[in-house]
Protein backbone atom coordinates (compact mmCIF):
# COMPACT_ATOMS: atom_id res chain seq x y z
CA UNK A 1 0.00 0.00 0.00
CA UNK A 2 1.25 3.06 -0.64
CA UNK A 3 0.55 6.37 -1.71
CA UNK A 4 2.81 9.19 -3.38
CA UNK A 5 2.39 11.90 -6.01
CA UNK A 6 4.36 13.73 -8.53
CA UNK A 7 5.57 17.28 -7.84
CA UNK A 8 7.80 19.70 -10.00
CA UNK A 9 11.19 21.10 -8.12
CA UNK A 10 10.68 24.59 -8.20
CA UNK A 11 14.29 25.56 -9.40
CA UNK A 12 15.47 22.67 -11.14
CA UNK A 13 12.11 21.89 -12.53
CA UNK A 14 12.79 18.44 -12.11
CA UNK A 15 9.56 15.70 -11.13
CA UNK A 16 10.06 14.21 -7.75
CA UNK A 17 7.57 11.60 -7.06
CA UNK A 18 7.04 12.11 -2.96
CA UNK A 19 5.35 9.29 -1.00
CA UNK A 20 2.95 10.73 1.64
CA UNK A 21 2.62 9.46 4.95
CA UNK A 22 0.42 6.82 6.36
CA UNK A 23 -0.57 7.83 9.74
CA UNK A 24 -3.36 5.11 10.93
CA UNK A 25 -4.74 1.68 9.94
CA UNK A 26 -8.06 0.48 10.92
CA UNK A 27 -9.14 -3.28 9.91
CA UNK A 28 -12.13 -4.96 10.71
CA UNK A 29 -13.22 -8.77 9.10
CA UNK A 30 -15.85 -11.05 8.83
CA UNK A 31 -16.27 -14.19 7.70
CA UNK A 32 -19.73 -16.06 6.86
CA UNK A 33 -18.84 -19.43 5.47
CA UNK A 34 -16.76 -19.30 2.33
CA UNK A 35 -16.99 -15.32 1.88
CA UNK A 36 -15.03 -13.16 3.69
CA UNK A 37 -15.96 -9.42 4.30
CA UNK A 38 -12.73 -7.29 5.10
CA UNK A 39 -13.19 -3.06 5.52
CA UNK A 40 -10.02 -1.10 5.66
CA UNK A 41 -9.44 2.36 6.85
CA UNK A 42 -6.27 3.98 5.92
CA UNK A 43 -5.40 7.59 6.81
CA UNK A 44 -2.43 9.75 5.23
CA UNK A 45 -1.08 13.23 6.59
CA UNK A 46 -0.65 15.93 3.74
CA UNK A 47 2.34 17.35 4.91
CA UNK A 48 1.77 20.54 2.65
CA UNK A 49 -1.83 21.06 4.25
CA UNK A 50 -1.78 24.55 2.28
CA UNK A 51 -2.22 23.16 -0.65
CA UNK A 52 -4.24 19.89 -2.24
CA UNK A 53 -1.95 17.36 -3.71
CA UNK A 54 -3.06 14.54 -6.80
CA UNK A 55 -2.05 11.55 -6.00
CA UNK A 56 -2.11 7.74 -6.72
CA UNK A 57 -3.17 4.88 -4.56
CA UNK A 58 -1.79 1.28 -5.15
CA UNK A 59 -3.49 -0.82 -3.18
CA UNK A 60 -2.44 -4.94 -4.05
CA UNK A 61 -5.74 -7.43 -4.45
CA UNK A 62 -5.32 -11.21 -5.23
CA UNK A 63 -7.06 -11.56 -8.83
CA UNK A 64 -9.76 -13.15 -7.11
CA UNK A 65 -10.94 -10.56 -4.91
CA UNK A 66 -14.06 -8.12 -5.57
CA UNK A 67 -14.17 -4.52 -4.58
CA UNK A 68 -17.55 -3.49 -3.15
CA UNK A 69 -17.15 -0.09 -2.11
CA UNK A 70 -14.49 2.69 -2.19
CA UNK A 71 -14.37 5.99 -0.60
CA UNK A 72 -11.96 8.61 -0.52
Amino acid sequence: MSLWYWAVHEETNQSLVLLVPLTDVFIKGTLNGSLTKLDVQLSYANLYSDSPIECTFEFPLNEKSTVTHLAA
